[in-house]
């Protein structure tokens, strides 16, 4: 079984870089709330703040419920552990993997990649940051059902062949000026 972990700095980030990032929001939501009675333009930075504030905490809360901060793979199955909530362990066998999305999937390689498991309502995902995770994700690959790695390879393809349609009208474009 193969162990993956994310670095110590990047754990920090994911578990609590929220905290802080919340609670300079919120101050700064109560002076906009606090200035909009006395000019009520102030109702933008009041909007904007409050936005803000529910996006980043939307994100947050997700990834305290689908990322584990040690994921241990083999041929088999996938054990998940240390959520946020540290008693939490979810293992999903490879087999009964449905579908593979975000990150490379997506065509957006910050973006994160989400493993669901459909037959036992599971999920989980991880970010590019984890130390070697295109070795994980090799593991997981070469493990699913052929049907899910051939379309998998079919939307990558797809994505290519976009990539470099976009390249060559680029180009065209840049000829022309």
């Amino acid at each position: 079984m193969v162990e993956f972990k994310y670095s110590k700095i990047s754990r920090l980030i994911y578990r609590w870089i929220n905290i802080p990032a919340s609670v300079l929001l919120v101050i700064y939501l109560l002076f906009s709330f606090a200035m909009i009675f006395e000019k009520p333009i102030y109702i933008l930075p009041f909007l904007i703040n409050l936005i803000v504030l529910i996006v980043i905490n939307r994100f947050f809360f997700m990834s305290y419920k689908y990322f584990p901060f040690n994921i241990k793979a083999d041929n088999e199955k996938i054990i998940c552990s240390e959520f946020l909530d540290k008693s939490k362990t979810v293992t999903i066998y490879h087999k009964d993997i449905s579908e593979i999305k975000g990150g490379i999937f997506s065509g957006n390689l910050s973006r994160p990649i989400y493993i669901i498991d459909e037959k036992n309502n599971k999920k989980i995902g991880f970010h590019a940051h984890l130390k070697d995770s295109n070795k994980l994700l090799t593991i997981i690959l070469s493990n699913v059902d052929k049907s899910l790695y051939d379309s998998l390879l079919q939307k990558m393809q797809i994505q290519k062949d976009e990539f470099h349609s976009k390249l060559k009208n680029k180009k065209r474009r840049k000829k022309i000026n």
